[in-house]
């Protein structure tokens, strides 16, 4: 059998491994966008060399003075944008380290609350002994359960008597004479007519048989009435035996301080909520770090698109074109090396961006898949899954389960689905519940602070219970 409490801790180590996987992948996506920067810099540099093999060409002077000014603008930027990136990567750095310390600080809190809950559990059961040994409990619970029984019998009468007076009410129902004097209320006191209505329904009484008729089906409708007013009567009196044996309850439990333990727990429960918020507020700003990171890696930041269009249109420029050209026609060695080591760099070049584009697309994977298992963690926190009271069997495999979701394979919902399936809660004894609405407390019946802690105790055979506020 697994804890909730360790169930969370693989929760919590599959996303620092994932977040240490983003991280790495970061700087590896970092490290392919300097080297396409760098091969963009060997290029112009190339064309340099083409160029001042050409010094006396006037065309070759303008393309060294462009490249230079082009350089000199271009270094500039970069330094700036190493700045940022390293700027970023403390930013990054430091909520990792926020997150880590708040992680530390909720198990702190959350053993905190495990141990008060567990104290809360083992006071309401020393109540509960104390209850079941009570003389006066045990004769308030036969009194109940004479009067449940009672109950059950006479809802049971009440339900046949109905459905009798549904069937045997039919012929009467069916025949438009008779539901015309039923409805005029015809011999009581409640009849009223002219001389000659009176005539006419008089006429009609004696040809249908009404006076015989209306008796019959008078007594058809009033038994179910009655027996619903005796059902309501006796559900009231086991209302009231209820309360009494509530009472009896709450007596024991004030006795032995069970209020105040609970109250202990569900501030526990409060602060553990308000800390899992300050959890949440800090991974959305790692979500928004990682997020600007990718646009480094991608060299989708300002930086990088300042340098990257002007060493384009710079090599991209006529004057480039044409020294490009004329080399290939020239059949000097320097030429033709200058030449092909530009050829070679535009494939490094293209080579590298299709890198770039297939790390982001797997560090995009990684990034859905870290919301997945926060948003994941984060559920699994509000239904108190990583409480005292919370299980696992012992064939159940958390990690398994988020390897798959990693690997694609399965949903979040799917996951989240299997954890609720495979979820227990260890066994508790709890208190008589009343019917609903009528207010009492049910000491033991629920965990705290309306977080999960699974089925409630079996009730009574009457379906009665003292509440539930517990």
């Amino acid at each position: 059998m697994l804890s909730g409490k360790d169930t969370l801790q693989v929760i919590n180590e599959q996303i620092r491994q994932t977040q240490g996987d983003i991280d790495s992948a970061g700087r590896q996506l970092d490290a392919a966008s300097q080297r396409v920067a760098a091969l963009s810099q060997e290029m112009s540099n190339a064309y340099r060399r083409l160029a001042q093999s050409r010094l006396n060409d006037l065309l070759a002077k303008r393309v060294m003075g462009k490249l230079d000014e082009v350089d000199h603008a271009t270094l500039k930027i970069l330094e700036r944008r190493h700045r940022a990136l390293e700027e970023l990567r403390q930013r990054i750095e430091g909520n990792l380290l926020r997150q880590k310390h708040l992680e530390n600080q909720r198990k702190a809190l959350a053993a905190e609350r495990d141990a008060a809950g567990k104290a809360w559990q083992a006071r309401v059961e020393k109540a509960w002994q104390a209850i079941r040994a009570s003389e006066a409990y045990a004769a308030q619970s036969k009194q109940l359960e004479k009067v449940e029984e009672i109950l059950h019998r006479a809802e049971e009468k009440a339900l046949q008597a109905e459905e009798d007076r549904k069937v045997k009410g039919i012929p009467y129902e069916s025949d438009p004479l008779f539901m015309y004097l039923w409805k005029r209320r015809f011999l009581t006191p409640d009849y009223v007519g002219g001389r000659l209505v009176r005539s006419l329904d008089d006429w009609v009484s004696r040809l249908i048989d009404f006076p015989r008729n209306r008796a019959n089906y008078h007594l058809l409708v009033e038994i179910p009435r009655h027996l619903k007013e005796h059902a309501g009567t006796v559900k009231e009196k086991a209302e009231q035996e209820a309360q009494a044996l509530a009472e009896i309850e709450e007596k024991e439990m004030a006795a032995e301080g069970v209020a105040a333990l609970h109250a202990q727990v569900e501030e526990l429960e409060k602060k553990l909520a308000a800390h899992d918020a300050e959890i949440d507020a800090e991974e959305a700003r790692y979500r928004e770090l990682i997020d600007e990171q990718g646009e480094f890696g991608q060299m989708a930041d300002t930086f990088a698109a300042q340098a990257l269009d002007l060493q384009e249109q710079n090599l991209k420029g006529e004057s480039l074109n044409v020294l490009f050209e004329e080399a290939l026609q020239t059949a000097g060695a320097e030429d033709d090396n200058a030449v092909a080591r530009i050829q070679e760099l535009k494939r490094e070049i293209d080579f590298r961006r299709t890198e770039i584009h297939t790390l982001q697309e797997l560090q995009n994977q990684r990034q859905r898949s870290l919301v997945e298992m926060e948003s994941l963690r984060r559920r699994y926190r509000q239904e108190g899954y990583d409480a005292y009271h919370t299980t696992f069997p012992g064939n159940f495999s958390m990690g398994e389960l988020l390897a798959q979701l990693l690997a694609g394979a399965l949903s979040s919902e799917t996951v989240w689905r299997e954890i609720g399936r495979h979820h227990r809660s260890l066994p508790r004894t709890g208190g008589i519940r009343l019917p609903s609405g009528t207010g009492g407390r049910s000491w033991g019946g629920s965990w705290p602070s309306g977080r999960s802690g699974g089925d409630q105790r079996p009730s009574r055979g009457g379906g009665f219970r003292t509440g539930g506020t517990f």
